[in-house]
């Protein structure tokens, strides 16, 4: 496994689409961090390509509770999304994932 960082701006925020899973601000901001990569973010994991391993997988990772409340309330009809959310800091634990499974999304 390996940790990372990852910076969700402002900028991400107001950028982003809600409900998508490869626009919201979160794969904004991994895509970001990994010079544009190909990024699938859903509450339960999230996907990164193409980011190859040493076996020729693509990089996986298990959303983290803090991703999951964000997208929750990013995605909400109840709210002004810039007003719900504001930028934060995660910590992400890739691991290696097998590319020729559908991602979770």
């Amino acid at each position: 496994m390996t940790a990372q960082t990852i910076h969700v701006t402002a900028d991400h925020i107001r950028s982003g689409e809600p409900e998508n899973c490869e626009e919201c601000p979160i794969a904004l901001a991994i895509a970001e961090a990994w010079a544009g990569a190909g990024v699938e973010v859903s509450q339960d994991e999230i996907w990164l390509w193409p980011v190859w391993d040493s076996l020729g997988g693509c990089l996986t990772a298990q959303t983290p509770s803090e991703v999951r409340a964000f997208i929750t309330a990013y995605d909400s009809e109840d709210y002004d999304r810039e007003d719900a959310v504001k930028p934060f800091t995660f910590t992400v634990e890739w691991t290696a994932g097998n590319y020729d499974q559908e991602p979770a999304a």
